[in-house]
């Protein structure tokens, strides 16, 4: 629900402006401060290679363009705590001290499963990031029920699945904590 929400939101915002541009990152795939970093100087015109360049050359190049952005940058980094094992406290500290140095703020978006993310930055950096936290529940039964509905009803040949499928496997996810991928995955099973 998290990602989908992020990526519904980003999307209608850029339908909505094109003064404004997002940078979706899954932190699995971009897990360090010098990825993230490459990331943000191409998507405001840079050609920067993914390697060759120190982290401080490539950090130098992002705030170089941040001076005169055509559009107002968004990072949205998913699965954050994947970074923070490597640099992830580093990073956010040089996007949050961003205005320091003249420059509009990139406002920042933190996607974790963890509860406790925030407990885990530096205080440095939690000073410093005036944190909103939304939170997503855990799927209710009948929740999981309808999204299996849904699902159901695009991925499957009416009457393939017997009436009691749905439930099997919402029931099944709601015990193992509410999860809807779990939901799913029980449903394709």
């Amino acid at each position: 629900g998290k990602t989908a929400t992020i990526k519904f939101v980003l999307k209608e915002l850029s339908e909505f402006t094109d003064r404004v541009k997002a940078l979706y990152l899954n932190c699995f795939e971009k897990n360090s401060r010098h990825a993230v970093l490459v990331e943000l100087a191409n998507v405001l015109g840079a050609a920067v290679p993914e390697r060759g360049l120190s982290t401080a050359e490539v950090h130098s190049e992002a705030m170089q363009l941040l001076k005169n952005p055509k559009f107002s940058p968004i990072l949205v980094l998913d699965e954050f705590e994947q970074l923070l094992s490597n640099d992830g406290s580093e990073l956010l500290y040089d996007l949050l001290r961003i205005p320091e140095q003249g420059l509009k703020p990139i406002p920042v978006i933190l996607v974790s499963n963890n509860p406790e993310l925030l407990a885990l930055l530096e205080g440095r950096v939690k000073s410093s990031l005036q944190a909103v936290s939304l939170n997503f529940e855990a799927y209710t039964p009948m929740q999981l029920k309808e999204i299996l509905k849904q699902r159901a009803e695009y991925a499957f040949i009416e009457g393939v699945l017997e009436k009691e499928v749905v439930n099997v496997a919402a029931a099944h996810a709601s015990k193992l904590g509410g999860d809807a991928r779990i939901a799913i995955e029980s449903l394709l099973n």
